[in-house]
C-alpha cells in the first residue's frame, strides 16, 4: 500500500498538506516547521505507542529519527517530528483526528493481512 503526503508552504510554525492512500484524498497533515521529517520515502508499521497507548502508523529508517509516528494532533505544538491527521483543516491546525488514525490503521492492518508492505512518500520541502 503507497501512502503520499503532499507538502504546502509552511505558515507560522504550521505545515498543512494532504494524504492520499493509493492515489485516493483521504486526510489532512500536520507537521510542524523545524523539526519535520525529509522528505523520502519510508516503510510504515502499526505500532503500540507507549505515548498514546495504542495502535498507531510508525515509520520506519528515518534518518537521524526514532519513534515517527502518524497521530492525532490538533496543532503543530503538539509534533515533535510525527505526523498529525485529521478530517478537517482549521485556522491553525486540524481536528476530528482519531476517526483518521483508526482507519490508517485498519488499512495498514488489511495490508499487512494480504502480505502488502506500506510506504509513505514525503514530498514537498526538507529534503
Amino acid at each position: 500500500m503507497e501512502l503520499t503526503l503532499r507538502r504546502e508552504q509552511p505558515i507560522g510554525d504550521a505545515i498543512h498538506g494532504q494524504m492520499t492512500v493509493n492515489n485516493i484524498a483521504v486526510v489532512q497533515t500536520l507537521e510542524r516547521l523545524g523539526v519535520e521529517i525529509p522528505a523520502g520515502r519510508y516503510r510504515v508499521v502499526n505500532y503500540d505507542s507507549p505515548r498514546f497507548q495504542r495502535l498507531v502508523p510508525l515509520l520506519l529508517e528515518v534518518p537521524g529519527r526514532t519513534a515517527i509516528e502518524i497521530h492525532g494532533a490538533n496543532y503543530p505544538q503538539q509534533l515533535d517530528g510525527c505526523i498529525g491527521v485529521g478530517q478537517e483543516r482549521t485556522a491553525g491546525g486540524i481536528r476530528n483526528c482519531a476517526a483518521v488514525v483508526n482507519m490508517l490503521v485498519r488499512l495498514i492492518s488489511l495490508a499487512a493481512e494480504r502480505r502488502e508492505a506500506t510506504y509513505i512518500n514525503v514530498i514537498g520541502a526538507k529534503a
